[in-house]
């Protein structure tokens, strides 16, 4: 095993290894403040592709001639921005569907989660010695009420009777 040698570096010192190794830096001080926000590992993901090749499957610590700082926090930034755009989608296709399946089992009743036939089967049997998929997201929406201090959840279990699993 390699035992770790690598040298805590200031981000000043960052910047200057990254010049070193070829990447072109047109303002050390932005660089060092972008350095001290976003970190030279994390920064390091996106500049690895612009890392020499010096044979297959192997890239050295110096850098293909005009790989530029700028250009490296522009992709990170892009990555960063296009995350964000997907969480965005991703959150609004989880309240549509919490919204369906709440407004298709209120249909049923207040209580319609409670019943069993009102799911999928394969949600509520229970396999070998194990409890269902059900059991256990009914534990956890137990103890999630428990344990929770939001309005709502009080007003829920003060208004009435509070059951929210079997």
């Amino acid at each position: 095993m390699t035992s770790y040698s690598k040298p805590h570096l200031s981000f000043d010192d960052q910047v200057q290894l990254l010049k070193s190794r070829g990447m072109v830096i047109d303002d050390p001080a932005a660089a060092a403040e972008l350095l001290s926000v976003i970190g030279y590992y994390r920064l390091s993901g996106y500049w690895y592709p612009y890392r020499r090749q010096p044979g297959p499957r192997q890239r050295d610590d110096q850098f293909v001639a005009g790989t530029n700082f700028k250009t490296v926090v522009r992709l990170y930034d892009a990555d960063r921005r296009l995350k964000l755009h997907v969480l965005d989608a991703i959150e609004r296709v989880e309240i549509a569907l919490r919204v369906m399946i709440g407004f298709t089992l209120g249909k049923r009743g207040a209580y319609a989660h409670l019943d069993r036939t009102n799911l999928d089967g394969q949600f509520t049997q229970a396999a070998a010695g194990r409890r269902s998929k059900y059991d256990e997201w009914i534990a956890k929406l137990q103890d999630g009420q428990r344990r929770s201090s939001e309005d709502f959840v009080v007003h829920f279990q003060t208004k009435y009777d509070g059951r929210c699993g079997s």
